[in-house]
């Protein structure tokens, strides 16, 4: 896709497509994957406030203005002279930050909210996107799915799926990523301890996140089939092991925390899936 450019990587070579396009066992790391020191900040949690477009209880209490600061932060309000990508959803999508960011060279903007138990939805910045998207733009949509009904997930996505059929822009819809059983910060540890000792006690069954994310995915594939510029871009694929059925804390290949949290991922998780997004 026009637009992409691994800008991550320190060589010129970077491909868009790394080998095989599954995350197994061996599998060469892609060019545009730079591992990053381990430390405390790792594992540190997004903060929340409005100055980094990440809001406790979404957007529904903040002005307009504001969610136009966080989407046209340069004040292009719907005269933009190249397309952008707009990154929206809760705090899965405030993590993607950097996948978009090292994946393309065009204006990344984004606006997210804490999901779970909170009242944010996508029809809090509704009103806001249809000032900013314009033709040939890209909104991609990212939620955490076990804290939500299907129906919740759903009604996102059809104020998405008519803005962008509007627009003529595009809508790229985000699987979840796995959720791991324990905290990732002990289980590098116990990794490095054991000089390369998987799986750890993070690891969940590969058989059992697809089985939970079925629903979506099927939903999100009947989306797909039945609109145009809709696409669907997995995740889990990516981030597990297909040949012992594990997803672990780790970026596949390699030591480095995929994971800042048990559900939510690190910055080189994020960078990492930036390459096959292209």
């Amino acid at each position: 896709q026009q637009g992409c450019s691994c800008r991550a990587a320190a060589s010129t070579d970077a491909r868009h497509r790394p080998p095989d396009g599954v995350a197994d066992a061996g599998q060469t790391l892609p060019l545009c994957f730079p591992e990053t020191a381990v430390g405390s900040a790792t594992f540190g949690l997004p903060k929340s406030n409005l100055a980094n477009c990440l809001v406790a209880d979404g957007f529904g209490p903040v002005s307009e203005e504001h969610e136009l600061e966080c989407l046209a932060p340069d004040g292009s309000v719907g005269n933009k002279t190249a397309p952008a990508y707009y990154l929206v959803g809760d705090s899965h999508s405030f993590t993607l930050r950097a996948t978009f960011a090292a994946a393309t060279t065009r204006p990344v903007f984004s606006a997210s909210w804490f999901g779970a138990n909170h009242p944010g939805k996508v029809a809090d910045v509704k009103g806001a996107l249809e000032k900013v998207v314009q033709a040939k733009d890209v909104i991609a949509f990212a939620m955490r799915w076990n804290k939500r009904t299907l129906d919740s997930y759903l009604e996102d996505v059809t104020v998405l799926k008519d803005i962008t059929a509007k627009k003529g822009a595009r809508l790229v819809l985000i699987e979840d990523n796995p959720y791991l059983q324990s905290e990732p910060s002990t289980c590098y540890m116990h990794a490095a301890k054991g000089k390369g000792a998987y799986p750890t006690k993070c690891r969940q069954n590969l058989t059992e996140v697809q089985a939970s994310y079925k629903a979506h995915n099927d939903a999100i594939a009947a989306i797909v089939r039945a609109n145009q510029g809709i696409y669907y871009f997995p995740t889990v694929d990516k981030l597990c092991d297909s040949e012992d059925s594990s997803c672990d804390y780790n970026v596949p290949g390699s030591w480095s925390p995929a994971y800042m949290d048990d559900n939510h991922l690190s910055v080189d998780g994020s960078r990492y899936l930036s390459p096959f997004l292209c």
